[in-house]
């Protein structure tokens, strides 16, 4: 009898302790779930199927999804070697020195093109962190400045305040001008070329592990010229179009505060952010622009299953300018919404106006280890004062979008937005949102 009873637990022993073994090399593809303490059986809670389906390995050979796989995976895993010319390890340490590199897009229209960025930590064993940026796209949008950080007080190895100096360089070639309005025709398309440099210093805190201040004072000059082989804003628009006729020169002092708990900086899963900034702009002697702007923005991301697969997103702005006295404002620095950054399925810039609002919310589901897809919509609009707008004024768009997520901070967004005024097809190599 004892015998019997020995062989019948050893076969129950051995026929559960085989089970998770064989569900694990089965499910190899399927990202596994976040342990949970207050699960009972982690086994049970990594499952999602009872074992392969029939013919699985043929279905996953016609699954258009394994398909876009296997063409990306190159990318996948060069970035999961960190896009640096001298990848490291996990474990290893991060290199003092190097290039980055990385596919970007310089805002919508501007093309795709390659970022290069030299960097140097701790420069002359001095704390200073500096970095070089350079971009360019096939429509030949171009970016290229410099930024350098020096911590100023640190605590437990944390930068708590700290002073930035920058200078940039930008060039786009191509910048819609619909007229300023709520309510301005498609068919009132124009285009200009701005060049843009800058340079500022800030001095930012860290106030808490969450909450962030700062405050920085820009120089900035903005040139407009016409752009290549299309009409020219400056030749229909009214030559009172302040900023039209040779651009500006502006000084800013902008304060800011920032309150962050999002999981990661692209493509949240959870947490919130939320952003209020004040800033003073003025013009030369021989330009008469003057005016305040006040911007807030918001995101929060709502997980809806444990392991994160469905989360919801949503997004909102809210910007006003205000002239001091009988000044102006460039029409160049007049909030607009059109993008999948700001209004969906509608031309760049396609409103503008002294003030904005717009706000989307999207759904994302997690089909594949690196991919997602997501449903959204998105509604704004324009007004000279933030009293005028209105119910009635909103513009609507919506779409889908999938997301490629490769490890490390590195996304891809391809949208289709739909609005009253058609259909739009984007491409973003670094979405944030």
């Amino acid at each position: 009898m004892c015998r019997r009873t020995l062989f019948l637990v050893a076969a129950f022993l051995t026929s559960t302790l085989s089970v998770p073994v064989s569900l694990r090399a089965q499910q190899s593809e399927i990202p596994a779930k976040p342990p949970d303490e207050t699960q009972a059986d982690d086994s049970q809670a990594e499952r999602v199927v009872e074992g392969r389906p029939d013919m699985y390995s043929f279905k996953q050979l016609i699954h258009p999804i394994s398909w876009l796989h296997a063409g990306i995976r190159p990318f996948l895993r060069l970035a999961e070697r960190g896009n640096t010319g001298n990848p490291t390890s996990d474990t290893g340490p991060a290199p003092v020195s190097g290039m980055k590199f990385d596919l970007i897009s310089l805002g919508p229209g501007s093309g795709v093109g390659v970022e290069v960025k030299p960097f140097r930590r701790n420069l002359f064993n001095s704390d200073v962190d500096v970095e070089f940026p350079l971009a360019v796209t096939y429509k030949l949008y171009q970016s290229f400045g410099f930024k350098s950080s020096l911590p100023l007080l640190s605590m437990d190895s944390i930068k708590r305040v700290g002073l930035e100096f920058s200078g940039f360089y930008g060039s786009r070639p191509s910048e819609n001008f619909f007229g300023i309005g709520n309510d301005t025709p498609e068919s009132g398309l124009s285009r200009f070329r701005s060049v843009t440099r800058s340079a500022s210093v800030a001095l930012d805190a860290r106030l808490t592990p969450n909450w962030m201040a700062k405050v920085e004072a820009r120089h900035r000059n903005v040139g407009i010229t016409k752009p290549r082989n299309f009409t020219s804003t400056q030749d229909v628009a009214p030559n009172t179009l302040p900023g039209l006729d040779g651009g500006a020169t502006m000084h800013s002092i902008a304060a800011s505060v920032r309150y962050d708990t999002r999981d990661r900086t692209r493509l949240p899963g959870s947490g919130s952010l939320q952003l209020a900034e004040a800033s003073l702009n003025e013009g030369n002697a021989s330009d008469d622009f003057s005016y305040w702007r006040f911007l807030y923005q918001a995101q929060q991301f709502l997980p809806l299953s444990r392991d994160g697969r469905s989360v919801i997103a949503l997004r909102g702005h809210l910007e006003t300018n205000r002239e001091k006295g009988a000044s102006a404002i460039p029409f160049f620095d007049l909030p607009a919404i059109g993008s999948p950054e700001t209004l969906s399925g509608f031309d760049p810039r396609r409103f503008a106006d002294k003030s904005a609002v717009n706000y989307t919310a999207e759904y994302r589901y997690r089909i594949w280890r690196h991919f997602d897809w997501a449903l959204f919509v998105s509604q704004g609009q324009v007004a000279p004062q933030i009293g005028d707008f209105a119910l009635n004024r909103f513009h609507t768009g919506y779409g889908m979008r999938l997301l490629v997520r490769p490890p490390g901070d590195h996304a891809l967004a391809v949208d289709i937005g739909h609005s009253r005024e058609g259909w739009i097809f984007y491409v973003d190599f670094s979405p944030v949102f």
